[in-house]
């Protein structure tokens, strides 16, 4: 038996209500920062258990949220920061905890484009931003879904109709 986990991010303070429709089925939300509001999580929490860290946007919520979270879910190990860029100041320090933790799979946003790629046998997967749109693109959030030796990857469009807008599906590796 699999596990589903909501993925969603840079929300800025507006809760989509079809949220609670979509991630109906999910185990687990996994908020990657720039949340808005502590009122945001409670309404995650409301569909299921919500990890969240905070974002560079939500200064009132970093004394009760960390900057990331490192924990395993049914056996998949989950790295979640908001910011996970070369260019970032913290790139040096964050990218070497990273690959010394080896998760199967590392959860960011910031960017407020959806990313699902791998690399060095880790899963990347940003779900872009479920927030007010703020520049031209998609709002989006995810579902990240194990299956045996799998990780299949959802990303969903919250435009007027919700639409499956891609997926991609990993085979997960044992680190070395």
């Amino acid at each position: 038996m699999g596990i589903k986990i909501g993925l969603i991010s840079d929300t800025h303070g507006q809760f989509d209500r079809r949220l609670k429709s979509l991630f109906r089925e999910v185990n687990h939300i996994i908020c990657a920062g720039d949340i808005g509001g502590i009122e945001i999580i409670r309404q995650l929490f409301d569909i299921a258990p919500t990890i969240a860290v905070s974002g560079n946007t939500d200064v009132d919520l970093k004394a009760v949220l960390p900057e990331y979270i490192f924990y395993k879910v049914d056996g998949i190990k989950i790295f979640v920061c908001h910011i996970i860029e070369k260019n970032h100041p913290s790139w040096g320090e964050l990218s070497k905890l990273i690959y010394s933790l080896k998760p199967d799979i590392v959860v960011y946003g910031h960017t407020h484009t959806y990313v699902a790629s791998s690399s060095n046998n880790i899963i990347f997967v940003n779900p872009g931003s479920a927030g007010a749109s703020r520049y031209p693109v998609s709002r989006t959030c995810g579902i990240i879904e194990k299956t045996d030796n799998s990780i299949l990857v959802q990303i969903y469009d919250l435009s007027q109709d919700i639409q499956l807008k891609y997926w991609q599906n990993f085979i997960i590796k044992d680190h070395v």
